[in-house]
């Protein structure tokens, strides 16, 4: 039960700082959203800011679970694995775009969130590193893969989810088809860079 409320609570957090952001959602807002009392919200965090950053935590759980995921239900050697690594990322994009909403508006703003945010990639780099190296038999340092993360993922995620509602105006496209040719060029700038032969 008090998992299930703190989860709601989160949800909530998460939910409203994406549609109005951080500045713009007050506490009472998301005691609303999860359907329980504002000091109920104080229980479990004593102020915004600590939604903020757990929000930034489960984000890098969230990569870590679905990089498992794909792994385990996307095989390599399965003649469909390009097609379903496409959509299983069209899938997962829909889901990651609250966080990176959030995220990309509070790190230029504030010092916190860019350290705690800076402080969770550096771990997800170097466990992500270590599992690369295991499953591909190659060897590359964290300092590269994180530097690969940052400009051949995140950057282009900031991009897609900062200016899509602009792109389907100006393009006079459905949010479907946006998100069909972001991800179709995306998949082909991670591959490459994952495919890179500079591992030392």
């Amino acid at each position: 039960m008090e998992h299930d409320t703190r989860k709601e609570i989160l949800q909530s957090a998460l939910e409203l700082f994406s549609s109005k952001g951080f500045d713009g959602t007050a506490l009472s807002e998301i005691a609303t959203g999860a359907g329980v009392t504002k000091s109920l919200v104080y229980h479990y965090f004593k102020k915004k800011d600590e939604l903020l950053k757990e929000i930034i935590a489960h984000f890098f759980e969230y990569l870590t679970e679905k990089r498992m995921e794909a792994k385990d239900m996307i095989k390599k050697d399965d003649p469909e694995y390009h097609n379903k690594h496409r959509e299983f990322l069209l899938e997962k994009f829909g889901q990651m775009e609250p966080y990176l909403k959030i995220i990309f508006a509070e790190i230029p703003k504030r010092n916190d969130v860019r350290e705690s945010f800076v402080s969770y990639l550096n771990k997800w780099a170097r466990e992500s590193t270590a599992e690369f190296c295991k499953d591909t038999k190659k060897t590359i340092v964290p300092e590269h893969f994180m530097f690969r993360f940052v400009f051949f993922h995140l950057a282009p995620m900031m991009l897609y989810t900062s200016m899509k509602e602009m792109w389907q105006n100006v393009l006079d496209m459905s949010d479907r088809k946006i998100k069909e040719g972001f991800r179709d060029e995306f998949y082909i700038l991670v591959k490459a860079a994952i495919e890179r032969k500079d591992t030392e």
